[in-house]
């Protein structure tokens, strides 16, 4: 049962990816498009980093996944990343903004239904190599495109692309955490209804696009404008057809109701969280204001729709409930990407966001049974939630000082260049920072990272509803989706191997400790000194 639902998965994929780009032709053979090229020094980057992930998993000793999977899945991850990212550089503007959300849905759904295809009882680590590659593109665009919004010149190219790798890895990293749920639930037969039930969230993601094209004729007005309510209905629509897809299925094959209940509940709660989101600009682009109630709103709708789901089905609910709302959040969030001002896309994403991160912890804890559920029973769990919850804040810091070396960058090359230099920072960050935690402070503590992050991201919503002016534009161009997002899927995937390999007593785990402290100090006390002297060039003063 599940080698049919992934064929009739990649063939809704192959039918979205088809549409987008015909829709992509026509508008060049017409003159109407605006469509741009991938950076190449960022598509090389992407490229040269896929291939050397892939070679660094080659090894079939730990951690790494035994049969080359993880290698293989993040291989695959890599090549649909790349066509994603030409499908992000494309135009958005008036109705484009339908194709480039469906084009995405396909490119983020073919991969794992390919993978199920493949790799039949066993995808696990496939399924986490291919998340792994997807949210890599949006860090790598986050990191090295979005302070170069600082620019005027590559400002609305910068965010819209930006966003658009943003939904393009949250698509395919729930589709893949979803799946991947599913086999810890439902174990490696993939006949039956319990593979029906490992294949049904890359069914339901994959349809969304080709379903998206039903109430395609109410999204071809112009540049008008789109209201909450309009957006609402177009989204809902589209996710009627997955709904009443899951619905026949647990009427005449799974014989169960609850992943019906689950997909109802994940379409009409990111229904709600998309209306919300288009309330947030209710006043109009160009007027500015705090929806702070709209974001609590969302953030309330998340949280939630993550408690009814894992209450009927548990993690993979969470999961299937966020796939579900694929089609809803999708459609909205790609109507509003154009409008680099509004707080449509970044509210919702973020809402998202949550829902995921909150499935990823649940992964954390089926695949390594030996890790126990946060209890907070440890001073050091403390410790590492808190870490969690700071780095956001991090994450900011880290985009004003890049927004400023881009702006004092001669021109756009020279500042993309200087951003990619000081991306490696942040990216091992994201692979170091839960392994440090897990070998000082043991297992707890990774969980305490993961329940962190959530929190920060919370608080990131709620800071950018709040901000104004240039203080909103930095807080946008600091979204923590991928780096939050990535820094989960690390753990997820190295936690369980690396604690098999590590045991360090405690004398080496104070010494570890205060090595990283003192490096942060001496990185903190240069990076001050540096960010003084460019102030202060002549070494004079105000006075000089």
């Amino acid at each position: 049962m599940q080698t049919i639902l992934a064929a009739v998965s990649l063939a809704a994929s192959a039918l979205a990816l088809t549409f987008a780009n015909l829709q992509a032709l026509s508008e060049r053979r017409k003159g109407l498009s605006d469509s741009t090229w991938p950076p190449r020094s960022v598509a090389v980057w992407y490229g040269a980093l896929v291939l050397a992930g892939f070679v660094a998993a080659l090894p079939t000793r730990a951690p790494f996944a035994p049969g080359l999977t993880l290698g293989w899945g993040f291989l695959l991850g890599g090549v649909v990343g790349v066509y994603a990212a030409f499908e992000i550089a494309r135009s958005w503007r008036g109705g484009a903004w339908l194709a480039r959300a469906i084009g995405l849905i396909g490119a983020a759904t073919a991969g794992p239904a390919v993978i199920l295809l493949i790799f039949g009882p066993h995808p696990e680590h496939a399924l986490m190599g291919f998340a792994l590659a997807a949210v890599l593109l949006a860090l790598l665009w986050r990191l090295c495109l979005s302070p170069a919004s600082a620019r005027d010149e590559a400002a609305d190219a910068a965010v819209v692309q930006a966003r658009g790798a943003d939904l393009f890895a949250l698509v395919a990293v729930a589709t893949a955490v979803a799946l991947r749920l599913g086999v810890e639930h439902f174990g490696a037969a993939v006949s039956g209804t319990g593979g029906a039930l490992r294949a049904l969230p890359v069914l339901v993601a994959s349809i969304a696009g080709p379903a998206a094209l039903i109430p395609s004729s109410l999204a071809t007005v112009g540049g008008r404008r789109a209201t909450g309510t309009r957006v609402l209905v177009l989204g809902l629509m589209a996710a009627a057809v997955p709904v009443l897809t899951v619905v026949i299925l647990s009427w005449k094959v799974l014989d169960r109701w609850s992943p019906a209940l689950v997909v109802l509940a994940g379409a009409a709660g990111l229904g709600l969280a998309a209306w919300l989101a288009c309330c947030a600009d209710s006043r109009g682009r160009f007027e500015e204001r705090r929806p702070a109630a709209e974001a609590f709103g969302m953030a309330l709708v998340a949280l939630a729709l993550a408690a009814v789901a894992f209450k009927l089905l548990h993690g993979y609910g969470e999961a299937l409930a966020l796939v579900a709302g694929i089609a809803p959040a999708m459609l909205v969030a790609a109507a509003a990407v154009a409008d680099r001002r509004g707080m449509v896309t970044p509210l919702l994403t973020g809402g998202l966001t949550v829902v995921l991160l909150l499935a990823t912890y649940r992964l954390l804890l089926e695949r390594a049974p030996a890790f126990r559920p946060l209890q907070l029973q440890q001073h050091y769990d403390y410790f590492a939630l808190a870490l969690g919850a700071l780095a956001c804040f991090a994450l900011l810091a880290w985009t004003v000082a890049a927004r400023r070396v881009a702006d004092a960058a001669a021109d756009e090359t020279e500042a993309l260049g200087r951003l990619i230099g000081r991306a490696p920072g942040p990216l091992l960050a994201v692979v170091l920072v839960p392994m440090a935690l897990l070998v000082v402070w043991g297992e707890g503590a990774v969980g305490g990272l993961l329940v962190g992050l959530v929190v920060a991201e919370l608080a990131w919503m709620m800071m950018a509803a709040w901000s104004t002016a240039e203080d909103r534009t930095v807080m946008l161009a600091a979204a923590p989706h991928a780096a939050f997002v990535a820094a989960a899927l690390v753990a997820v995937q190295l936690s369980p191997r690396v604690s098999e390999l590590v045991d360090l007593t405690r004398a080496w785990q104070a010494a570890i400790v205060v090595a990283v402290a003192l490096a942060a100090a001496v990185w903190v006390v240069v990076t001050t000194i540096l960010a003084s002297r460019r102030t202060h060039p002549g070494g004079g003063g105000d006075d000089a």
